[in-house]
């Protein structure tokens, strides 16, 4: 049911409350991380953990600008294939691609904290986990604190407020009939 006061969450809505954040203009927050090892002290839901913690704490803080959806478990990460618990998308399809369709447009309005490109850089080979690692872990474990944990949550969810904001203070861009391609 519709809260005045906390989060807006979206499964908890009936579909005329949906319509009436659909006509609020609100930015949809949707929590979506892998399924994972992450060496033998820490559960295979980690990263779900986190990216929900962080969307319900900015959920909280932008109450009147968001509404929260449920977390989705869905990840590309076949190089963690050898630890068991790992859940991977597959689906690369060569002939499902129309080259001579391609076109070179680029007019995405980017800003600081928004922009439409590989998120951590350029491709690069990524390499079976347990080649590297055999516990799972990258990193020195054992220096993880609560303290350092409560910082770098506090800073993801300050990020992801602003970047809600950042959206809602872009113009909504003009819907145009697409091109036919032909």
């Amino acid at each position: 049911m519709w809260s005045e006061t906390g989060p807006l969450r979206y499964e908890r809505l009936t579909w005329p409350e949906v319509a009436r954040a659909a006509g609020q203009d609100r930015v949809a927050l949707v929590p979506v991380a892998t399924l994972e090892d992450h060496g033998p002290h820490l559960p295979v839901d980690t990263d779900l953990r986190i990216v929900s913690e962080i969307c319900e704490r900015a959920a909280a803080r932008a109450a009147d600008r968001v509404v929260l959806l449920p977390a989705i478990p869905h990840g590309y990460d076949p190089h963690h294939m050898d630890f068991p618990g790992a859940i991977s998308i597959g689906a690369i399809d060569p002939a499902a691609v129309a080259m001579e369709l391609a076109v070179d447009e680029r007019s995405y309005p980017e800003g600081e904290h928004a922009w439409l490109d590989w998120s951590d850089g350029p491709l690069k080979l990524m390499p079976w986990w347990s080649s590297f690692s055999r516990s799972g872990v990258q990193g020195d474990a054992t220096l993880g604190t609560a303290d350092k944990g409560r910082a770098l949550l506090e800073a993801a969810v300050a990020e992801c407020v602003a970047y809600v904001d950042e959206l809602l203070d872009k113009p909504l861009p003009e819907r145009r009939r697409p091109a036919t391609g032909s």
